[in-house]
Order: C-alpha cells, then structure tokens, then sequence
C-alpha cells in the first residue's frame, strides 16, 4: 500500500480500532518514489504572528476546575466519592446551577458515562439519588458494556466507535483502570500509558467532546498524611500526570469531609477546595474542614460564600459571584 501511513491503514483495514494492535500486523508500507519536499518555514510561529491569531478562550464545565474540552483524570482512593463527584458535576450542569461556587454550562450537553463496575441495579440506584433525569444523560453499567463488544474488540475500541457514532459532549471512563483491563499494560510503564491516552486525546480533539477517566489512587492514606498535592498518589507512570489535560485528586479527610484540588495544561488552582458531604451530595465546606490551619484550602468560611446570594445577604456582604481568584489560568 504506497503512500499511506500505519494510522491510515489501520482505520482501513481494522474499523473499531485497537491502539496496541502490533505494527508488524499491518500491511507493508512502500515509500513513495518521489517524497514530497518539505519547507520549513515558521514565520507564523513568531510571537507577533501568534499574538495575532484569533484563538478562542478556554471554554469550561466547571468554571476554573474542568475544561469543557480535552482529557481529564479524576484521581481517588477506593470508596472516596469519585464516582458520585463526578454525578454532582453532572447535576449541577444539568440544571444549569453553580458547583462549588463556579458556574457551569452545558445544559444541552449530551453525556455518556461508561460504569465498567456497575451493575443495573446499582445503575438504576445511583441516577435515582442524583435525580438525573434528563434524556441527554446515558448511565451505560457493566453488563449493557459486555453486550455491546463485538467478539475480540477491546475497551478502547468500543469507546472510539461510541464516540464516532453518538458524538457526545461528554464520555465518562469508570475506572480507568477497568477499561485497560483487557489488554497488557504496564500502569507503571511511561510508553503504555502514553499509547492508552493518546488515542483518547486525539479523538478528544477530533470530535471537540471532553473524557473524563475516573482512577484509583495507590493506596488510601490516613488523614494526618493527606496531602491536596500529592498527585503522585496516582496508581501507574508519571506518564498519567502528562499526558492528561486536567487531573483532579479527591482525597477523603473524615466521614464528611474531602478535599480536591486540581492541576493540567490550561490550570493551575491556586488552593485545594474544602469539600462536605451530606449523603451523596458534595458542596463546599464550611470552616470546620479538618484540614484548615494544615493547608491552604477554599472553604465558605473562607471565601465568605461567593456567588451564593442568600447566605451573603444573612452576612451583610454583596453576593459577586466573582471566584476569579481562585485559580490561575494558563494560556493556551
């Protein structure tokens, strides 16, 4: 086949695709007896040309804490909420309401959470805690995921053909590490991690949606080693670390009290947030958050509960809503 690259001739000849198909599997790539030539020319790289190139702002699903587009990776030890941190941001951009004090958009969106642990019932129970009721939220569990697989393909094609073939706004990985399960990668190996994400990004980039991979940490720390920085906590390479746009580390403190914090290519939190759960639900915390005096967090006693009317009217304080300090944006 002359002319074609590996990409172009694994999308012919393999439709749902798996990235760790070998390269010596694919059919024999000829050169092209006359290359094209090459022109290095980067006069469009020059700062005054790229200062005026009209590059659009980062767009967010939650202001400050997750991109609308891109990769993320939502780090948390067994039973810490992630999955149900995740459900919240959902709720909240369902109904088109403020998370943790930022805004959120998406109302419209479609969304498709893949749940490669859950089963129907636990399906049925969470959607019906975070009362999500909107047609544009698919909840996928465990045995509809099995039946959907042709035999032989693989987790990472069944979600590339998804993709492809609904378009969502949103795809929810639940766990990460389930979904390389079914094929022979290191998590501690730089190189494997690497072939894992950048198919999710490159069809991330593709099809402008956002991915968001729920993941488990290397252990569950006590709370007097909690850590909002520690990102290393990560089970697998450093690799997780880069090659994602956004990481989010959940860390349960106590019973009701966790703490998130956040970092990525386009951000950089200024200081953890102080999280309460009541139930299911997680909101900010208030100035009882066991970690205050230990570590810089965001709590309401804080930040005087920005953005949240009625509690800042009861305090005599004008309700801005304006949490722009709260993060550093990187430019693009």
């Amino acid at each position: 086949v002359t002319g074609l690259s590996y990409t172009e001739i694994r999308d012919k000849y393999n439709p749902i695709i798996d990235p760790f198909q070998a390269i010596e599997d694919a059919p024999e790539i000829v050169e092209s007896e006359t290359p094209k030539k090459i022109t290095f020319n980067f006069d469009d790289c020059t700062p005054s040309a790229l200062a005026a190139l009209d590059v659009p702002e980062i767009q967010w699903l939650v202001r400050d804490l997750l991109p609308a587009e891109g990769t993320a990776l939502l780090v948390g030890a067994p039973k810490s909420g992630k999955s149900y941190f995740v459900l919240n941001i959902l709720k909240h951009v369902y109904a088109g309401t403020p998370f943790l004090n930022r805004e959120t958009v998406g109302i419209g969106f479609k969304t498709i959470y893949l749940s490669f642990e859950d089963n129907v019932r636990r399906a049925k129970n969470r959607t019906q805690e975070m009362d999500i009721t909107t047609p544009n939220f698919k909840y996928v569990h465990a045995e509809k995921i099995r039946a959907l697989k042709p035999k032989g393909a693989t987790n990472a094609g069944l979600v590339k053909a998804i993709i492809e073939r609904q378009r969502p706004d949103i795809l929810i990985i639940d766990t990460f590490g389930k979904y390389i399960s079914d094929t022979a990668v290191n998590v501690d190996s730089y190189r494997d991690i690497n072939a894992v994400v950048d198919p999710l990004s490159a069809l991330s980039e593709k099809y402008k949606c956002l991915i968001i991979c729920v993941h488990h940490t290397r252990k569950t720390a006590p709370k007097e080693s909690v850590n909002p920085d520690n990102y290393e906590m990560a089970n697998g390479s450093q690799a997780l670390l880069g090659c994602f746009d956004a990481i989010l580390l959940l860390q349960r403190v106590e019973k009701q009290y966790s703490v998130i914090n956040g970092q990525g290519k386009d951000l950089f939190m200024a200081r953890a947030i102080g999280l309460q759960t009541e139930k299911t639900l997680f909101k900010l915390a208030d100035g009882k958050h066991p970690l205050i005096g230990k570590h810089d967090i965001e709590t309401s006693g804080v930040f005087g509960d920005l953005g949240d009317p009625e509690t800042t009217k009861k305090k005599g304080k004008k309700a801005t809503g304006d949490n722009s300090n709260l993060a550093i944006v990187r430019g693009m």
